[in-house]
């Protein structure tokens, strides 16, 4: 999450979505008094990044709008907000080989590993909604929802620009967890592609119908 007082923007940072990379080089042209939360998870390691301003309020790098307007009420009433939001299958396949690679589980052995991900055993949890994120019993409660698919770069200059604050060309390189021939439909089986369908009804009502 980054928000920039000077120019009252937020930018919610959702799961999936390139959101560590775009924080990375963001934060970088953004001024010191800004809030800018930890790269999560934990393992992560991004060089240079800057961390800040973000202990005192108790912000987490996935907090939600409803988080930022408990925490500052009065600017929530007037902030810019920012989300992006991914095909909800590509979500959960991107979350599932990470998680492989954070267990040093080998991406060819990923077969054994598919009903645990989708059962309630906590070694591999299937990765749930996220819709809370920025939503609020069905309502979006920011400004902007953009999609991934259609190129973050240019998407989050044009509300820099409208906010007159300063423009980010990526230079992070976003984490591909998953191989690249490997597509939803080839790793997941028709039930675990029910239970995705299900968990994340809302936002392809909302987003991508018929993204499968």
């Amino acid at each position: 999450m980054i928000f920039y007082p000077q120019r009252n923007l937020l930018i919610l940072k959702n799961f999936k979505v390139g959101g560590t990379s775009l924080e990375a080089d963001l934060e970088k042209v953004l001024p010191s008094n800004c809030i800018v939360t930890e790269p999560e998870p934990s393992h992560i390691k991004v060089k240079g990044f800057a961390a800040r301003n973000y202990k005192e309020y108790g912000f987490t790098s996935h907090a939600s709008f409803n988080d930022f307007k408990q925490k500052l009420p009065d600017v929530a009433k007037k902030v810019t907000s920012v989300v992006f939001v991914r095909n909800p299958f590509d979500v959960v396949l991107s979350h599932f080989f990470m998680l492989l690679k954070i267990n040093k589980i080998k991406q060819e052995d990923y077969k054994e590993y598919l009903n645990i991900y989708f059962s309630e055993d906590k070694q591999l949890p299937m990765l749930k909604s996220t819709k809370n994120i920025y939503s609020n019993n069905g309502k979006i409660q920011v400004s902007y929802v953009f999609k991934y698919e259609n190129g973050i770069e240019k998407q989050i200059n044009s509300v820099l620009s409208m906010v007159k604050a300063p423009n980010v060309i990526l230079t992070s390189k976003e984490k591909d967890w998953k191989p690249k021939n490997l597509s939803a439909k080839e790793v997941f089986n028709k039930e675990q592609l029910g239970l995705i369908e299900k968990e994340w009804a809302w936002e392809i009502k909302n987003f991508y119908k018929g993204c499968l």
